[in-house]
């Protein structure tokens, strides 16, 4: 059989009685002129020809045995080709009879597929999506273009008749430019449902650093303090920033879709790491808060620790956790209403937005979230609120803890230290940015195969170098501040 571009009706008649064994191509240039007869030393009627197996040597990087049938100016990377439906259905009878190369090498190289029935149209999806591995999407808008339509991971009929059975998406337009709206829709559904994943996650992180914290001191969070962080911060943020709408260009660079990934994993596991470290350093701060008084549990009850003293009783050097104040009962609903408890839940009120602005990506797949008007009036109106718990006057707060009975927040000993834990945790949301910042400049690098194995090591260590240097930067600024 003989395979070429542009057979007419006449031409394959002929080929058909001649019956040969041997398969061939015609090398078209990219401007689509055909080759010269003087460039090598065959001589067809038809133009330039090359043997199936001589291009299938060449796929593979082989020499040929005949020197007479290479062209002289002859590239692979160079040919592109375009395929009628029956010869596509000759190399797909060849595959099904075990021998897959030609296929697979003919297939990678063409550009065009005309004139092809419903059967071969399918198999046409298949091929691309089995063989070569990729993500097919067909457009069509008849019947004979339903068998494809579903074969496709994505479908886009471009009509409501028979096709829109067929395809999960109807084009509101009969031409193909619904096609980039969709990509851009689908690649910002992708995205949106990692950032959302991610959240969830630091959300669940962030809330066990808290209890495991204050079970370590027998103490817990009030019923109305849980209910305020799961259903007036965590449920309207979750919900509102999915409903950031695409980005009006389409980008090159294909998302992230895997949740088993560098980006992804590094993400959630660098800023659950960033959390716990400045709840610990806030723990240790609070302990370290002046007038703050230690218990009949340490010794030296009647002592004060205060950081400006050369000596602190010994029960204030037990760090990061401290000498609490509580346990004064066996029974943690006892010790809701302490120092420990009150910071525990006023500082992680903070971690949370910060981790959904810093999981809250824009371009070039989203647009900005300044856009999503629920999500920005949401964050705004929930951030003056944490900013107000965490700075009310003492007065305020007690008319506030005697109107909300569960609320059970009580007052910072020292006054400036509503201001301290407010400047750490802007501090914290900073460094959280950052880092989040850092892992998707390393994920473009390691996407465009810019970053060698050797190089994306050497990173994952900077990474992590930044990451404890992050991490212990308020401890660091602490002792500083401390010692002069």
């Amino acid at each position: 059989n003989m395979l070429r571009w542009g057979f007419t009706d006449e031409e394959e008649e002929e080929v058909e009685e001649e019956e040969e064994e041997t398969v061939w191509f015609r090398q078209i240039q990219e401007d689509g002129e055909e080759e010269e007869k003087h460039h090598h030393d065959i001589d067809h009627p038809h133009g330039e020809f090359f043997t199936l197996d001589f291009f299938l040597e060449q796929m593979r990087g082989e020499q040929h045995s005949d020197a007479t049938q290479a062209p002289k100016r002859f590239s692979v990377d160079d040919l592109e080709f375009a395929i009628t439906g029956p010869a596509f259905a000759i190399l797909y009878q060849m595959h099904l009879q075990g021998n897959s190369d030609a296929l697979r090498a003919i297939t990678s190289k063409a550009r065009v597929f005309a004139r092809m029935s419903p059967d071969q149209k399918q198999a046409l999806v298949e091929t691309f999506a089995e063989m070569h591995g990729r993500v097919v999407g067909m457009c069509g808008d008849g019947a004979n273009d339903c068998g494809a339509l579903k074969a496709a991971h994505v479908g886009l009929s471009l009509s409501e008749a028979e096709a829109s059975i067929a395809a999960p998406f109807t084009a509101s337009e009969a031409n193909i430019r619904p096609l980039v709206t969709l990509m851009r829709e689908g690649r910002a559904a992708l995205v949106t449902s990692i950032s959302c994943f991610k959240f969830m996650a630091l959300y669940s992180s962030i809330q066990f650093i808290t209890v495991l914290r204050l079970y370590l001191l027998n103490t817990n969070m009030s019923d109305f303090q849980y209910l305020w962080i799961d259903l007036f911060l965590i449920f309207p943020l979750a919900v509102y920033m999915g409903r950031t709408g695409a980005y009006h260009r389409l980008s090159r660079r294909r998302p992230q879709g895997r949740l088993i990934s560098f980006s992804v994993l590094s993400s959630v596991l660098g800023q659950t790491f960033i959390a716990g470290c400045y709840q610990c350093f806030a723990a240790w701060w609070t302990l370290q808060m002046k007038k703050f008084k230690c218990d009949n549990s340490c010794p030296g009850a009647s002592q004060v620790c205060d950081p400006s003293d050369d000596e602190m009783p010994s029960c204030c050097l037990f760090l990061p956790l401290g000498c609490p104040t509580r346990p004064i009962s066996s029974d943690t609903d006892d010790n809701i209403l302490s120092v420990e408890a009150t910071s525990a839940f006023l500082f992680s009120q903070f971690q949370y937005l910060a981790v959904v602005i810093a999981f809250n990506t824009s371009k070039p797949y989203r647009k900005s979230m300044v856009t999503n008007v629920w999500f920005f009036v949401s964050f705004l109106l929930l951030a003056v609120l944490c900013s107000l718990l965490l700075l009310l006057p003492d007065k305020l707060l007690q008319v506030l803890n005697e109107e909300i009975g569960t609320l059970e927040l009580q007052p910072f000993p020292a006054k400036s230290f509503k201001w301290k834990m407010f400047a750490l945790a802007v501090l914290n949301a900073a460094i959280t940015y950052i880092f989040e910042i850092v892992v998707e400049l390393m994920e473009k690098k390691r996407e465009k195969k810019e970053l060698s194995t050797a190089i994306l090591s050497l990173m994952t260590c900077v990474l992590l170098v930044l990451l404890v240097f992050f991490s212990l930067s308020p401890f660091v600024l602490f002792a500083s501040l401390r010692y002069t």
